[in-house]
């Protein structure tokens, strides 16, 4: 596992260049080279848990693009229920003789493509941003290629959206379902994306997510999943459910973002964004403690905040000492959500 935590001392070392004097464009460089070092070193994973044999499998399984039609197109897609896009791309990367590893260099190179966009055009510290995102959710599990990818595309489009950009949200948004059907979540986002939440809403809502706790929503599902005759979704039971702690970490994390409102409101544009964001975030995490199919939902909408925390420097005192205390708070934070993840992947192996 030594070379993980290389690559956690690496991101962490260069998180530190946003409070470095540097001229804007060669900072952007600088950011630019960062991300494509991530996307090496994560694209070029191989045999690092059991998903990278299942995809592998798959790309196999796809006959080139000149040898695909319609039927076998949907014999295949019934077969393994795998979104239509990535049977599309590894029928076009065959077809051009590519092997198995190009599919997973590609989703890695779209994912931080898209979520790097996101974080330049909303983020004041795009270097923690990326280091949060690359070590705290990406991570986990290593091979969350689909999701990677429907998430951060479908984080993208829900900032066009934000941006009063709609049809351009709805082509990305169904781009990324058509990665993985977990974007779905995108259309909650803008169900109330008129909808002001004041600080006495905020605090309802949380304290009505932590009651939620203590409602029978596990057996709620089951009832009714049984009563519908959709007694295989009853599986999705037995998957390992977020654990509290994790749900409380977040909260405690989103916190300073429902208490200092009026400052952070000032300071980050997209406030509204985020909040909405984060509240969905901690709804859909306390709701998975019961009902696991839901927690990628969860984290779907909680890699926003890898944007929205670093902005918490700006609630201290611009001194030196204070920074450094809240960046490495910051870093303490994603070493929390980083090194239990270790346990899920096996030693780091590269192919390209």
């Amino acid at each position: 596992m030594l070379t993980y935590i290389i690559f956690f001392i690496i991101s962490l070392l260069f998180s530190f260049i946003d409070f470095a004097k540097i001229n804007p464009i060669r900072k952007r460089g600088i950011f630019i080279f960062f991300t494509i070092g991530i996307i090496i070193f994560i694209g070029g994973r191989f045999h690092c848990d059991n998903d990278y044999t299942n995809y592998i499998y798959f790309f196999n399984e796809t006959p080139p693009l000149h040898k695909m039609d319609y039927s076998t197109f949907m014999g295949i897609y019934l077969l393994y229920q795998v979104e239509p896009l990535f049977f599309l791309f590894s029928s076009i990367f065959k077809m051009i003789g590519l092997g198995g590893q190009s599919i997973i260099f590609f989703y890695t190179i779209c994912t931080f493509t898209f979520f790097s966009i996101f974080i330049l055009r909303t983020s004041s510290f795009p270097f923690i941003s990326l280091f949060l995102y690359s070590t705290c959710y990406f991570s986990l599990p290593f091979m969350q290629m689909r999701f990677g990818l429907a998430s951060s595309c479908c984080i993208y489009a829900i900032l066009k959206l934000n941006n009063g950009q709609s049809r351009s949200y709805w082509k990305w948004q169904i781009i990324a379902i058509l990665f993985h059907f977990t974007a779905l979540a995108g259309f909650t986002y803008f169900c109330i994306r008129r909808l002001r939440i004041t600080p006495k809403y905020t605090y309802i809502i949380l304290l009505s997510s932590l009651l939620l706790l203590f409602f029978p929503i596990r057996s709620l599902f089951s009832f009714v999943v049984s009563f519908i005759g959709m007694h295989r979704y009853l599986n999705y039971l037995n998957e390992e459910a977020l654990s509290l702690s994790s749900t409380f970490l977040h909260i405690i994390i989103f916190s300073p973002l429902y208490i200092f409102h009026n400052k952070l409101r000032n300071t980050i544009p997209e406030y509204d964004m985020f909040l909405k964001l984060s509240l969905l975030s901690i709804l859909l995490m306390v709701v998975s403690t019961q009902l696991p199919i839901l927690t990628r939902f969860a984290i779907l909408f909680a890699t926003s905040s890898c944007c929205f925390i670093p902005a918490y420097i700006s609630l201290v005192k611009k001194d030196n000492r204070n920074v450094i205390i809240v960046w490495i708070l910051i870093c303490f934070y994603a070493l929390l959500k980083f090194y239990p993840s270790l346990q899920h992947i096996d030693s780091y192996h590269f192919f390209i």
